[in-house]
């Protein structure tokens, strides 16, 4: 999908390229005619076209011409008593997580096109790099990357171990920090580094991985107890958490700065106490989650260099957590009441900064038997990755990790886009009216008396092309 900034890079380019086109061809040919227009004639009507085209696409960006709706694919259903949390996706359509029902214990899973399977199965030797299935309690997937690499942590004869492994591979155990006896990777680059923590008697570190395995910790924040990377880039900016007196705190990794400064807290919105995060883009931007001691939380979004900024919540609900970004800003996670004793009414959201937050729940292309309550990943091509459950079942208990309800589990593939007329509308109005007095100017209205109605036609049909075209593709 071509980006914004590069959407308006060939806008732009194109115009030039015409404008001077036409420039040229009048001095090289003034008298040739084209429809029954001089060319003089027809730079200026180029420039009409350019100009209202210009004037109409302008505020495109701002407003909610289109609204995406997508279509759900359901991949599998988890059934009741067992634990269950689809952690990460990729742009492949692949999903990894946790799995386990009792008393077999947790594997980790992976699900490509509704095909569920563990992925841990090694074979143990004498140096206990690698256990067999069989003497491994506990086994999960955290993340994967577009090479399909994963990483998780398993139990080992010397306590838990992180990994990372190619998909149909044997996973590799990362080093730990030393004299440190256990460690979790929570998170991996395109690149290959990888993100998570590492525990022993100095207490809990964050720490990156390199691509040959080697361990770093990362500094943490003054007066800190245990701080963790959750997630990474490709610049190797670590995004995570450390733990505070007043609880957990929203924490960043810069790799571009030196080491007694590249730790940054990030704050939480203003009156709360903790703040947590979720997922780092390439541009730098995190999303998470701020909270105060009442229970009220609201996903948060911290764009680089810039302020905090709440997200809100969806209609009649109280609190909110952001749970992925993509490389366009486009943040999803979960809306929630939970007003009461319980968390009620979970609903899956999406957030665009021109649209807000929306509930997924609404944007089907169909109707639908299932309600998403968490979506935990989106793609730079917006494909979803989500969680739910049946409509008709209602219960207050319900969360993503542990529940007595089945659990489904969906990807999301935008495939259409609604026009929304009553923005349409706004846009035309708005560039109509500052068309209109050089439209109407003297010139061109005499010159509008003797053009005929072909070449009208054509000019508003290649101006509605234009337009039409680049909303579809923004």
């Amino acid at each position: 999908m071509i980006t914004m900034r590069r959407r308006r890079f060939y806008l732009e380019l194109l115009q030039q390229f015409t404008t001077r086109l036409l420039y040229v061809s009048q001095y090289l040919s003034p008298q040739r005619n084209i429809f029954g227009l001089s060319w003089q004639a027809h730079s200026r009507v180029a420039f009409m076209i350019m100009l209202y085209t210009g004037l109409m696409l302008a505020p495109v960006e701002h407003a909610k011409a289109t609204e995406i709706v997508y279509t759900p694919i359901q991949l599998d259903i988890i059934p009741m008593g067992s634990t269950r949390i689809a952690r990460g996706a990729n742009d492949n359509g692949l999903i990894v997580g946790t799995i386990g029902v009792n008393p077999s214990g947790s594997s980790g899973v992976i699900w490509n096109e509704g095909k569920q399977r563990e992925i841990l199965r090694s074979q143990g030797n004498e140096d206990s790099r690698t256990v067999s299935q069989e003497e491994t309690d506990y086994s999960s997937a955290s993340d994967i990357n577009n090479s399909n690499q994963i990483v998780g942590s398993m139990n080992t004869l010397i306590g838990m171990r992180a990994f990372r492994s190619q998909r149909a591979g044997e996973p590799v155990f990362l080093e730990m920090l030393p004299g440190d006896t256990s460690s979790n990777a929570l998170a991996i680059s395109e690149s290959g580094m990888v993100t998570g923590w590492s525990s022993g008697p100095t207490g809990v570190r964050a720490v990156v991985w390199n691509l040959a395995g080697k361990v770093q910790a990362l500094s943490a924040l003054p007066d800190s107890s245990a701080c963790r990377g959750l997630t990474i880039n490709n610049n190797g900016d670590v995004a995570g958490v450390c733990n505070i007196a007043s609880g957990p705190r929203a924490t960043l990794w810069l790799r571009s700065l030196s080491p007694d400064k590249s730790v940054i807290d990030l704050g939480t919105l203003p009156g709360d106490a903790w703040s947590e995060v979720s997922s780092i883009n390439e541009r730098g931007t995190v999303v998470g989650t701020s909270g105060d001691t009442e229970n009220r939380y609201s996903a948060v979004y911290w764009p680089l260099g810039n302020a905090i900024k709440d997200l809100g919540t969806l209609p009649n609900h109280t609190s909110s957590k952001a749970l992925a970004v993509n490389n366009e800003n486009e943040v999803v996670g979960v809306s929630e009441d939970n007003s009461g004793d319980h968390v009620t009414d979970e609903r899956a959201f999406v957030w665009t900064k021109q649209r807000g937050m929306q509930d997924l729940n609404e944007l089907q292309s169909s109707s639908h038997s299932s309600v998403l309550s968490h979506a935990i990943a989106i793609s730079t091509h917006g494909l979803i990755t989500a969680t739910g459950h049946t409509k008709d079942i209602q219960s207050a208990s319900h969360t993503h990790g542990t529940s007595e309800l089945p659990l489904k589990i969906f990807q999301l593939s935008p495939v259409l886009e609604k026009v929304n007329f009553e923005d349409i509308s706004q846009i035309v109005l708005g560039a109509s009216v500052m068309a209109i007095p050089i439209a109407f100017s003297e010139e061109l209205w005499n010159f509008g008396e003797t053009l005929p109605l072909a070449n009208i036609l054509i000019l508003a049909t290649l101006s509605l092309t234009i337009q039409f075209f680049y909303t579809y593709f923004s």
